[in-house]
């Protein structure tokens, strides 16, 4: 047994040599793993850019689907066929050569014509108002209580 432990403490005793061999390892060892928590953070903050990606194309998406819901309804809303005659509320303003200006009782969404029009134009200005005003919250819904 005697001799083991001094085969064992001359493979690795203190010389000169081999202290320097023994502080090169560490140096290595110490530069390999800072290169590996570098890599881990860097990936980390590569991860989490990722995702900040992905949900801010995910609401860009809901934000189009929604905006294309909403034009659609708009579309709609001037399709449908009105029985009344709607523009009295409406009044036009001349701003510049075919350029108008539409005056209304209640100023919460404001309408430019630009060229000629009709009385249709001005009939589907009314509607589009309208719904805007309904969807933006500044009237409630014919048939709808606030109450």
């Amino acid at each position: 047994m005697r001799q083991a432990d001094t085969s064992f403490i001359s493979k690795f005793s203190f010389m000169p040599g081999n202290i320097t061999r023994f502080f090169l390892l560490l140096v290595i060892m110490l530069l390999i793993a800072m290169g590996v928590l570098v890599q881990n953070a860097t990936t980390g903050w590569l991860k989490n850019k990722s995702y900040q990606v992905a949900d801010i194309s995910r609401l860009l998406e809901k934000r189009v689907e929604t905006y294309r819901y909403v034009t659609w309804q708009i579309y709609d809303n001037i399709a449908a066929p009105q029985g009344s005659d709607t523009s009295n509320g409406l009044q036009e303003t001349r701003l510049r050569q075919d350029v108008y200006y539409l005056e209304k009782t209640r100023h919460k969404t404001e309408a430019l014509i630009f060229g000629s029009h009709d009385s249709g134009t001005l009939d589907m200005a009314q509607r589009i108002s309208g719904y805007l005003d309904t969807l933006w919250g500044a009237q409630t819904p014919p048939g709808r209580c606030t109450t």
